[in-house]
């Protein structure tokens, strides 16, 4: 009797309940399409190499989750200064430097990233003031807005020279 009675209601009000089936997945697919096109940068990794107490290397692997491209054009660790200028990592020619894998230059700026774009990234923060690396917001601004990663324990990341050498190796391009 409950089945007859089911039928008979699908009969007569297919077309509204289709009608409302589609109203909520078209509202749902558009919300799903605005929220993917917002910047959403993702950092997955990073290393800390400190060279002295105010001056630091940051090398990190950033995703763009979002469906738009996007532009990062600098960055900011609190209230050290982003060295912005490409360069070689620890500042030495190739004639300075004994180790081929020190010729790494640092990241280029602006970086263009397509969505759902893997980079890595090495860059150089310096401070007139002894960096702690202990509570530190990493701010990465975009062309759209800035992303930024609060309370990031730097000192959990921090390696030794020749670790940060076989991460950036490995990673940086």
């Amino acid at each position: 009797m409950n089945l007859n009675l089911l039928m008979k209601f699908l009969s007569h009000n297919w077309s509204s309940i289709l009608t409302i089936i589609s109203f909520f997945l078209s509202t749902w697919l558009t919300v799903l399409k605005i929220y993917s096109s917002f910047t959403n940068l993702k950092i997955q990794d990073f290393k800390i190499f400190k060279i002295n107490d105010m001056d630091i290397y940051l090398a990190i692997t950033i995703t763009n989750q979002s469906s738009q491209n996007i532009s990062i054009c600098n960055a900011k660790l609190n209230h050290c200064n982003f060295y912005r200028a490409q360069h070689h990592f620890l500042g030495g020619s190739p004639q300075e430097v004994s180790d081929p894998l020190q010729y790494i230059l640092t990241s280029n700026f602006p970086i263009n990233l397509n969505s759902h774009e893997t980079a890595d990234l090495l860059l150089e923060f310096v401070s007139t003031n002894p960096i702690d690396l202990s509570n530190q917001s990493l701010q990465l601004i975009t062309s759209k807005r800035k992303a930024k990663r609060n309370n990031l324990n730097l000192s959990a990341a921090e390696v030794n020279f020749n670790d940060f050498l076989k991460f950036i190796s490995s990673n940086h391009k």
